[in-house]
Formats: structure tokens, sequence, C-alpha cells
């Protein structure tokens, strides 16, 4: 089992790093997801949801190793516990944000892929619309004397 002091010093350590994300998952929250800041934007959600995630793993660690409730209470304040859940709740937004960027990329390649094919069988009618009407207008002036 790990000794209190180092997993406080871990949870610690976690606590401080979710308290410096707040202004920086404020601003990946109200950023613009285009298709060049999408793949940084994707990495900087991945990176802040480990953090909190870590920081859930040594806060339960902590909870294991330390049997007293007041002194739980002194090592997790309440306002650190509401920050996370806001935290969060952000990333939850975030993540859906990027979801539904993802899911309109798609659909735009999608329909750009339907529109080429489009053009491509509509050019591919028309080559053989105009084949035929050659072979066609061959045949009445072989016929004519």
């Amino acid at each position: 089992m790990m000794a209190a002091e180092e997993c406080k010093r871990n949870f610690n350590r976690s606590r401080n790093e979710i308290t410096e994300l707040e202004d920086l998952i404020t601003r990946l929250r109200n950023e613009k997801i285009t298709e060049e800041n999408y793949e940084n934007l994707l990495i900087q959600w991945t990176t802040f949801r480990n953090k909190l995630k870590m920081y859930e793993t040594w806060r339960d660690k902590l909870e294991e190793i330390i049997a007293d409730e007041e002194e739980l209470n002194v090592l997790i304040p309440e306002e650190t516990e509401n920050l996370c859940w806001e935290e969060y709740l952000c990333l939850v937004e975030i993540e859906a944000k990027l979801v539904q960027f993802q899911a309109n990329r798609r659909r735009r390649k999608e329909k750009e892929d339907i529109e080429v094919r489009n053009q491509r069988e509509n050019w591919e009618g028309k080559e053989r619309w105009e084949k035929e009407d050659r072979e066609y207008r061959r045949k009445l002036e072989e016929r004519e004397p």
C-alpha cells in the first residue's frame, strides 16, 4: 500500500494542476472549432480530461488511505471538489462540440463524395449519349445514297 505522505504529495500536485486548468478550460470552451485548430483542441481536451482523471484517482487513493473524516475534509476542500465538477462539466460540453464538428465534417465529406460521383456519372452519361448520337448519325449517313 502507498505511504500516506506520498499519496498526499501526489494528490496536492494534482489538485494544483486542476486549479491552474480553470482558465485554460474556459478558454478552450470559448474557442471556435475550425479545420485548422480541431486537432489541437482535441489534444488539449484529452490532456485536460486526463489531468482531471488523475486528480480523481489520487483523491480516491487518499480516501482509501486516510480514515479520519476531518483530515480528509482539510485535504480535499469542498471548493476543489466543486471546481473539479465544474471543469468536468465544461469538458463534457467541449467534447460534445468536438463530436458535433467531427460529424459535420464527415457529412460534408460524404456530400462532396456524392457530388463528385454524380458529376462523374453525368459526365459518363453525357459521353455515352454523344457516342450513341455519333453512331446514329453515322448510320443515317450510310443509309443515304
